[in-house]
């Protein structure tokens, strides 16, 4: 999973230099981290490290992603959903916005007004994500 990686590298860089040496820095700090990207081939161990890594970065804290798991749970229960469908529903949870690795930490934190550039690049988090993601090991998109 090198090309994880690079990818995650590539994006972090286009949020600016700190933010890649941020994640260079804690993919060296955190080995189970890295192994786990690196080695990983079972989507939900896979998407659990990618929930770390937001974190761990500050762009997605872990409570965000529980809260929206336990909505998952009820709004999938109410659609009918069980079993695995809702297991993979889940994996959504853990990696819906790994994209924002590639947007400025001073955006994500600006409590201000967004300009019109800002917040293109809020809207974009979810292509990057989707880019990220892409080819991994988990439900088909």
């Amino acid at each position: 999973m090198t090309d994880l990686i690079h990818r995650l590298r590539v994006t972090a860089q286009m949020a600016g230099e700190p933010r890649r040496r941020a994640l260079d820095r804690t993919l060296r700090d955190d080995a189970l981290l890295g192994r786990d990207l690196l080695e990983a081939r079972e989507p939900r161990r896979l998407a659990r490290a990618l929930r770390r890594l937001g974190h761990r970065l500050g762009f997605e804290p872990d409570a965000h992603a529980a809260r929206l798991g336990a909505w998952m749970d009820v709004l999938g229960g109410a659609a009918g959903l069980a079993g695995t469908e809702l297991a993979e529903l889940g994996l959504g949870c853990d990696v819906h916005d790994i994209g924002k690795l590639g947007v400025a930490a001073e955006v994500l934190a600006d409590d201000d007004a967004l300009t019109a550039t800002e917040l293109d690049w809020i809207r974009m988090h979810s292509s990057l994500g989707h880019a990220i993601l892409a080819g991994l090991p988990g439900p088909a998109a």
